[in-house]
């Protein structure tokens, strides 16, 4: 990916984090001809979604067959003519903080998802996008409320489980389920509800008997092989000098992956991106322009000394002191 778009992207990333508290839930979708967002998707009002959000860092196997499952099992909806395919790319998780020396920069996961749902493999209207809201009852006040009868999102049993959770919400469970269930869900077994009796089991401890919410909530069973693929194992594993499986990642994703050293431990690799990253954020912070953060990024990158300096501080504290010094001399 050229760095202009990179650094596009990761500046739009920032802004939706940033300004979350003035707009409330966003989405922005990107048009993958230009790599430029818009704040909607062009579609007919009778159009129905399927929806998958997650940090795809990186996108797996499981997340295609997830995907895949979903449209075999449902020929009404495989039929329909309006109906498309939304992927989020959460910028923001309940639990997790963004470690950049870990994950990678979100443009690189827009080509690995574009790779991974090429229409090879998914041949269905399909669209990417980022979304500031990691909970899934904030998050459906991004979309339409005309379409919200029309949206279905494909979650995993452990992200289910904590829609489900009362310690995410000072409001009384009870009180959001009507929100909560104004959408339906598709919900695959994961970890140790992976058989729709132990699935079962558990949502009637939680919802008892209420018809209401059973009828807004479809079980998937997925194959065993898929149910333990991990994101974060296989980053652990590249860290580490292995090759993740053909059943973790597919070929053209793995290819990219280890062509532009992402995920592992390599310096060079790490120092990129924490300079757009660290960069980005400080001018933000400093009410710069995208402009601004292009040019001087791109001056840091072109300067070999001062990428060894960089990779000379100690820890990333230092790090970021240090580009903010230089973007402090950039603005004179």
């Amino acid at each position: 990916m050229q760095l202009e778009n990179l650094i596009y992207i990761e500046w739009i990333a920032h802004l939706l984090l940033k300004n979350k508290i003035k707009t409330g839930p966003k989405i922005k979708i990107l048009d993958k001809s230009s790599y430029t967002f818009s704040d909607k998707l062009l579609l007919d009002s009778d159009t129905n979604f399927l929806i998958m959000q997650g940090s795809f860092d990186p996108p797996t196997m499981a997340h295609l067959e997830l995907i895949k499952k979903v449209l075999d099992m449902n020929d009404v909806l495989k039929g329909k003519k309006g109906y498309h395919i939304l992927i989020l790319l959460s910028l923001a998780h309940v639990e997790k903080k963004l470690d950049v020396t870990k994950s990678c920069l979100f443009g690189y996961r827009f080509e690995m998802l574009d790779l991974l749902f090429s229409k090879k493999n998914m041949p269905y209207n399909i669209s990417f996008g980022l979304s500031n809201e990691a909970r899934y009852v904030d998050l459906i006040d991004a979309f339409p409320k005309t379409l919200l009868g029309s949206i279905e999102f494909i979650v995993g049993t452990d992200v289910f489980q904590k829609i489900l959770n009362q310690s995410f919400y000072s409001t009384p469970l009870e009180d959001l389920y009507e929100k909560i269930f104004a959408v339906n869900y598709y919900v695959v077994g994961r970890n140790n509800l992976v058989k729709p009796d132990q699935f079962n089991n558990w949502l009637s401890s939680i919802i008892a008997n209420n018809l209401m919410i059973q009828n807004h909530i479809r079980f998937i069973k997925v194959p065993h092989k898929f149910q333990k693929i991990s994101s974060t194992a296989i980053r652990t594993k590249i860290k580490n000098g292995e090759v993740p499986r053909n059943a973790e990642l597919s070929p053209k994703v793995r290819k990219y992956i280890l062509s532009n050293f992402l995920y592992s431990s390599n310096l060079n690799w790490i120092t990129f991106q924490t300079i757009i990253y660290e960069s980005i954020n400080i001018i933000i912070k400093d009410n710069g322009a995208i402009d601004e953060a292009k040019s001087f990024i791109s001056q840091i990158l072109g300067n070999k000394a001062t990428i060894q300096e960089i990779q000379q501080q100690n820890n990333s504290k230092l790090q970021e002191e240090f580009i903010i010094k230089r973007w402090k001399e950039f603005k004179r």
